[in-house]
């Protein structure tokens, strides 16, 4: 077989290889429970919606796809649910009615002339449509007669009535030992009750009550703690309790335990932020001591969530302050009917922070949370009721076996395990279990790799360890590689750490490499070729190139050598910086100044050499000014600074202070810096109280004058 042949045959071979599993899909509003990565063809890949989605063409939130020659049967993606509006009887109206509802949206009734509504005055819309259903309107409406009798439980009523009105509510308790299932509350509807909640035994029971540290416990209960049962505690003398000092036996667990803090140990709490829609109303401190209080109010429309006061507690407010639109819901529709439960026939509305225990039916098993919670109006957290089924034979896999004989119906939970043939390794869980008349994904049995030196060869690589000879690799076996010497990776080559996959190795691609020469990066280091004039040179691997600086440049501190190497296709740059110095007349103008010992107007100082500068005629050395002996400092030269200095009197000042010079006709005069010059009073005015000096000096330019006013002289001193 040619050299090309086998290149088509091998691309072939990779194509088809390709095509025989499938890697596992992005989910659009779906999740896949499993970590397996790869399927085989064939292989059932099992996925369910994310809550709030569903299938569109099944109405359903499981479902499954298979691997096919051409990759997945189809999508694995689900759609928002959506309601359309229900069916409704006449005379009753959708108060906030709309075409499309999704789910936790919540539709409202009302009955028209004043008729009576018979059922919920609103209803959900969940993953499985509206519950529970609308209500209806009537004229006329029936009362019930007594209440209905609950197992192991009673009505949280002080008085009985024979007979209740349409429309009123009465509530549920449990015995102790028993916990409530359904709704706590039954209404009467037209002549009949809702459906009862039931109370259910809890068998568990709970261990001794846990000790207090710093506290001890009161209660003269013993053993056995059944469901219902309490404990109390207290604290010792200088200790204060933080929590609530009764303990419940709740399902076999005790409630949280209170905390013994010693008096001189309780911490402050800090000023918490003022709420949105609200403000503190409190005089705001630093800080706030245990079981003080913090006082706020809500803006109009809006009200607190709960009281407007809060508690420090050892340096914990209960709960920060919150404002909640006076518009929202506080309600919640009756609880939804979810398939497979327990029947819920009730019309009560519940508040928010309510919760409700859901069972299922029997041969259904409870997915999701054990309650269901009215929050702001709407209930959330509604779980699932799957079926508790039985599955037939688990489904064989691709070179590998179940080790234990085969069964023609399993149970609930009943687990087949599974094993590879040899050379094959097992990914994934090796068990499989029967879930809801379905078994688990199997694993898969993934082939071996082995390195083929051709492949190597032709892609000019080879292992990074000399000392590796390992052609074959497990599944999952990670193999190293690197370029032969003279070579580098090529641009687009897959990495050179490569995985075995289904007995596939994607290998690296390495390319010979040689080094050119780049003009940008020469312009930026300020060098060129030393012996040559072109600006691009080609270097073979391994080659030495000289560099240079370009004229008026020098090597940088720590540049690399100009003698530079080509390795692995890079070329190390040295670099050159411009260092000589330059005078600057512009410079010297600006800050007054000139060459000390030359007439020159210009000159150049090589690097770290000194040039002396001197003031001009008339100027002078300025307060912190850099010194006149300047060095050449990396290309830079620090100017001295020289200012003018002698003074000029001033006609206007001597004219508002009534003054004239003492010794001279003149009216302006140039003192030098140092030196004095007297003024006197003119007739008819007299030294100020206060006035500064006739005799003034002449200080950095400026000249403090004396002043006269109005007085008893008569002739000049």
């Amino acid at each position: 077989m040619g050299f090309l042949q086998r290149i088509v045959f091998l691309v072939s071979w990779t194509y088809c290889a390709a095509q025989e599993t499938c890697k596992r899909p992005e989910f659009k509003n779906a999740r896949y429970k499993g970590n397996q990565t790869v399927f085989h063809l064939n292989g059932k890949l099992e996925y369910e919606c994310l809550d709030g989605y569903i299938r569109r063409e099944e109405r359903s939130t499981v479902d499954s796809i298979v691997c096919g020659v051409d990759g997945w049967s189809h999508l694995p993606e689900c759609h928002e649910t959506e309601c359309d509006i229900p069916d409704l009887k006449p005379n009753i109206r959708a108060i906030n009615g709309k075409d499309k509802f999704k789910v936790g949206d919540v539709l409202s009734f009302a009955c028209q002339k004043k008729l009576k509504r018979i059922g919920p005055e609103s209803i959900q819309c969940y993953h499985f449509g509206w519950s529970p259903e609308p209500p209806t309107c009537q004229e006329v409406v029936k009362s019930c007669g007594l209440l209905p009798k609950l197992a192991n439980g009673k009505a949280n009523l002080n008085i009985k009535k024979w007979s209740y009105l349409h429309g009123e509510v009465v509530e549920y308790e449990c015995d102790a030992k028993f916990i409530m299932k359904g709704p706590k509350r039954i209404e009467c509807s037209d002549g009949e009750w809702t459906s009862l909640p039931a109370c259910i035994e809890v068998e568990k029971t709970c261990d001794d009550p846990p000790e207090l540290n710093q506290g001890d416990l009161k209660s003269s209960h013993t053993p056995p703690y059944h469901h219902g049962d309490s404990v109390e505690y207290s604290c010792k003398e200088a200790f204060i309790m933080i929590g609530n000092k009764i303990v419940t036996c709740i399902q076999g667990t005790w409630t949280a335990l209170p905390q013994c803090i010693g008096i001189n140990q309780l911490k402050k709490c800090s000023v918490p932020p003022d709420p949105s829609d609200g403000k503190i109303t409190s005089t705001k401190e630093n800080d706030y001591k245990h079981n003080s209080f913090l006082l706020f109010i809500c803006n109009a429309n809006f009200e607190a969530e709960e009281s407007t006061r809060i508690p420090c507690i050892n340096g914990k407010w209960q709960r920060l302050p919150k404002c909640l639109s006076k518009e929202r819901r506080k309600l919640c529709s009756p609880p939804p009917q979810i398939p497979h439960a327990q029947m819920i026939s009730t019309t009560v509305s519940y508040t928010n922070g309510e919760t409700l225990a859901v069972r299922c039916e029997d041969d259904y098993l409870l997915q999701g949370p054990e309650e269901i919670k009215c929050e702001n109006g709407v209930w959330k957290f509604v779980p699932r009721c799957v079926s508790n089924g039985k599955c037939g034979p688990p489904p064989p896999i691709d070179n590998g076996d179940i080790t234990s004989f085969l069964l023609r119906e399993y149970p609930p939970g009943a687990q087949v395990e599974y094993k590879c043939q040899n050379l094959y390794k097992l990914e994934g869980s090796k068990q499989a279990t029967c879930i809801n008349g379905k078994w688990s994904n199997p694993p898969s049995c993934l082939e071996a790799c082995t390195a083929s030196p051709e492949d190597m060869l032709r892609n000019n690589i080879e292992f990074r360890w000399s000392d590796s000879k390992k052609l074959y690799s497990e599944p999952g076996d990670v193999i190293e590689f690197s370029c032969k010497k003279g070579f580098k990776k090529a641009s687009e080559s897959p990495p050179f750490r490569a995985k075995c996959l289904q007995g596939t190795i994607i290998y690296p691609k390495c390319i010979e490499e040689a080094c050119v020469t780049s003009l940008e990066d020469m312009v930026r280091n300020n060098i060129e070729l030393r012996w040559s004039p072109s600006e691009i040179q080609y270097i073979d691997p391994g080659d030495v190139i000289e560099f240079a600086c370009k004229l008026g440049f020098n090597k940088a501190p720590g540049s690399p050598p100009f003698r530079a190497k080509c390795f692995q296709a890079t070329i190390i740059y040295p670099q050159c910086v411009k260092e000589s110095c330059t005078t600057s007349l512009e410079d010297m103008v600006r800050n007054n100044i000139e060459f000390r010992w030359s007439s020159s107007k210009i000159q150049y100082i090589e690097p770290g050499g000194v040039i002396e500068f001197a003031c001009k005629l008339g100027f002078n050395k300025a307060p912190g000014s850099a010194p006149f002996r300047a060095q050449c400092l990396q290309g830079t030269i620090m100017y001295p600074k020289c200012v003018k200095e002698t003074c000029t009197t001033s006609l206007e000042a001597m004219v508002r202070n009534n003054l004239e010079l003492r010794w001279s006709d003149s009216k302006i005069q140039h003192i030098e810096p140092g030196d004095a010059v007297e003024f006197t009073c003119k007739l008819g005015f007299t030294k100020a109280p206060g006035s500064a000096p006739f005799r003034a000096q002449c200080l950095q330019g400026v000249v403090l004058y004396p002043k006269c006013i109005e007085g008893l002289q008569l002739k000049k001193e």
